[in-house]
């Protein structure tokens, strides 16, 4: 992992969702995860692009995998042309950067032929 797929505030949001359903209070789930409370409500809110270790602890946590942070009721996949989009909503990030929009486009093109390879290999 390591790229980041979903707004701030849609992760954040699927945060709190998870803590809830745990009937976990930020506090809580900050102490079960070695984070400060206000951090974990700077998260929720949107307000902090956490960290994929911040992530990690977080998951562990709440007791989900890392990926199940990412992915909410609302939405079950992204596509892949949704993210490279120029009026996509999302922001791609790679250790705690945001991706440039050269950079962007870069990896795109590497999913592209990689996408393109795997098709190759299974005609065979």
């Amino acid at each position: 992992m390591g790229v980041g797929v979903l707004e701030d505030s849609r992760v954040g949001r699927r945060v709190r969702d998870l803590r809830r359903r745990l009937g976990l209070t930020q506090k809580e789930l900050a102490e079960r995860c070695g984070l400060s409370p206000v951090y974990v409500q700077f998260i929720e809110s949107g307000k902090r692009h956490p960290s994929l270790k911040a992530l990690s602890r977080i998951a562990e946590a709440l007791g989900v995998e890392l990926d199940d942070l990412f992915v909410d009721e609302d939405m079950s996949r992204v596509e892949v042309t949704e993210i490279f989009s120029p009026h996509s909503p999302l922001r791609l990030w790679y250790r705690g950067r945001k991706l440039s929009p050269r950079q962007k486009e870069v990896l795109r093109e590497l999913i592209e032929r990689t996408l393109e390879e795997w098709r190759d290999d299974e005609g065979r």
